[in-house]
Order: C-alpha cells, then structure tokens, then sequence
C-alpha cells in the first residue's frame, strides 16, 4: 500500500439508488471544490445510466470520474490493489462482501452507517464511518483520510484484515451456518 499524488478513490456495485451513487458523486463534487487531487472509479456502474452520467455531467466531474461496467473478480481485485481508499456510500444494505474483501485485501474503507457494515468496521480503528445520506460528512472524511499519515493506515489496514480473517473466514462461516442449522433443527 502506498499513497498517490492522486487519490485513488474505489466504489464497487450495481448502478442502483440504494447504493448511494449520488451521494457520493456530491461527495466528489466538494473535495473538486476544495481542491483535493482525486480520481474515483465505479466499478459495476454501467457507462449507460442516465442518471449517474446526468450527475457526473451536471457537477462537472468528467475528468474526475471513470465508470466500469461489472466485470470479473479477479479484475475488481487488480483495482482494489490500484486504489488508496474503497468509499461505500449505500443507504441501506446486508453484509457487504465488497466491504469485506477490500479489508481482506488492505484496502481502506470509509463507509456509510447502513446495515451490516457496523459489524465489520470501528470508527478509526478498521475504518471509516460516516452517517447515510451526507456527502458533507463523505466529503470530509475522504479529506481527513487523503491527510492521515501513512503509519496509520497501516495500523487500520491491519486491523481491519484481522477482523475480517477472525469473523469472515472460511472456517468461521461454516460454524456459523453449522450452528444455525442445529438451532433450527433442535427447535
């Protein structure tokens, strides 16, 4: 891992309202106007929706915005290790696997308070939280992030893959999903 002159800024997911796109987009449309060095790449987000291209347009972001339509993993996985930060703007959601693997991989997380991503990850400690529906509080938390020395994102970068190999391993999940199975089988 090591910091850019641009940040390199990573979402992952379907073009869809619930994944927070537009907030993001804000976001980005902020740290533009604070003058912060960034490039933010959408994967999964096709170069056809209208409404995230209206946006893009409509804040001026062209330069700044890359839109990727869903490919494979293993190419999610060769930008995850091209990028300084995953932003995961949703508004609502389950568990995540994007949060999970980019904390696997050492890639940086700030993401919204939504559903099971409080699991996963501390405030500053396995990365970043931010409440929903606030590009104010994303812009600024990318801002704070672009200005944490790297010894730090060190130490959270190890935290959150010792977090994710402790609850989300292999081993884990299936002892879980063995545990559930008895409980319903016993009741």
């Amino acid at each position: 891992y090591k910091k850019q002159n641009v940040l390199q800024i990573l979402s992952v997911g379907r073009p869809h309202w619930i994944k927070g796109y537009d907030d993001a987009l804000k976001a980005c449309s902020i740290l533009k106007q604070k003058g912060i060095d960034f490039h933010y790449t959408i994967v999964g987000a096709s170069k056809n929706n209208e409404e995230i291209l209206y946006l893009i347009n409509c804040l001026g972001l062209e330069s700044h915005i890359q839109l990727i339509d869903k490919i494979a993993q293993d190419e999610v996985y060769h930008y995850m290790n091209k990028s300084n930060v995953l932003i995961f703007p949703s508004i609502m959601e389950g568990l995540p696997n994007v949060v999970v693997e980019a904390m696997a991989l050492g890639l940086p997380v700030i993401s919204t308070k939504c559903g099971g991503v409080i699991e996963l990850i501390e405030h500053e400690k396995t990365g970043w939280l931010v409440p929903t529906r606030n590009p104010d509080a994303l812009a600024n938390a990318i801002q704070d992030f672009a200005k944490i020395p790297l010894t730090k994102i060190e130490e959270i970068r190890l935290a959150a893959r010792r977090k994710v190999e402790a609850q989300h391993s292999m081993e884990q999940m299936v002892l879980g999903m063995e545990s559930l199975y008895l409980k319903v089988i016993i009741n």
